[in-house]
């Protein structure tokens, strides 16, 4: 059967069928803003870079699915004061670690807008605002130190929630995980490449932090990790550095407060 038989055969098929070829074209243009949707959102959640899913499409999905069980009033501190969460964070959750030093001053609101952080479930990460070369060398020093200090109770190795090459602080294999580190594997705090952090708080200063501008929860907080698991923005420059490590030696007070640890850092 030649070519031009073939044609006219479905040319045939067609026109005796009008409803059925109406509804084929109407679904693929229909599918056309979809698809450009998809596309859209692929490029954007490339644009994150690597960290805690596959780099690939079937990263880009599962994330996706994702969203079905994600909260997104991640910048809302509500929760925090939330009575029914207090006795499974323990008396010391209501604890603010954050002014444990005694020449702490209460936090301060943080300057400016907060930075844009795309509504994407994994990774999460800002895409403005972002720390220098420098800042991230100055951030992980400091982990490197924390860990140096405490070499009996917690460990520095690559973060089991972002992956290879993002360094994070566990509390040692020696030390019982206190019931919410058991839902990031005994993980406290990891810095992502972009120089904003990861940290597990108490509720006290979780609902401080996101409140006054400083942070905002992870979509699956209250979901898959602790309700106080919540990112901290990236130190813009010297004085924000000062802050982040407050954060990250209110959450190692706070996990040593819950734990067998003892954790020690200096003042400054």
């Amino acid at each position: 059967m030649s070519l031009t038989t073939k044609l006219a055969g479905l040319n045939a098929q067609v026109r005796s069928h009008p409803g059925l070829t109406t509804a084929a074209l109407a679904a693929a243009i229909g599918l056309v803003p979809a698809v450009s949707y998809a596309a859209q959102s692929y490029r954007g959640w490339l644009a994150l870079g690597r960290g805690g899913v596959p780099y690939n499409i079937f990263g880009w999905a599962a994330q996706g699915l994702l969203q079905l069980i994600a909260r997104h009033d991640v910048r809302d501190p509500a929760p925090f004061t939330r009575a029914d969460l207090q006795p499974k964070y323990g008396p010391q959750g209501n604890v603010g670690f954050l002014d444990a030093s005694a020449s702490s001053s209460p936090l301060a609101q943080r300057n400016g807008n907060r930075p844009d952080v795309p509504s994407y479930v994994a990774p999460q990460r800002q895409m403005n605002e972002q720390g220098s070369a420098e800042m991230q060398g100055k951030m992980r020093v400091f982990l490197e130190e924390v860990v140096s200090a405490n070499s009996d109770t917690v460990v520095l190795k690559s973060s089991g929630l972002e992956g290879k090459g993002t360094p994070a602080i566990f509390l040692a294999e020696s030390v019982t995980l206190p019931p919410l580190l058991k839902r990031t594997k005994g993980e406290v705090v990891h810095i992502h490449p972009e120089s904003s952090s990861h940290v597990v708080l108490s509720l006290a200063d979780a609902e401080d932090a996101v409140r006054k501008g400083w942070a905002e929860r992870h979509p699956l907080s209250g979901v898959v990790f602790p309700w106080t698991y919540v990112m901290v923005y990236a130190p813009r420059d010297e004085e924000e550095f000062a802050v982040w490590k407050r954060f990250i030696k209110a959450s190692l007070g706070f996990i040593a407060a819950t734990s067998s640890a003892v954790i020690k850092v200096a003042d400054e």
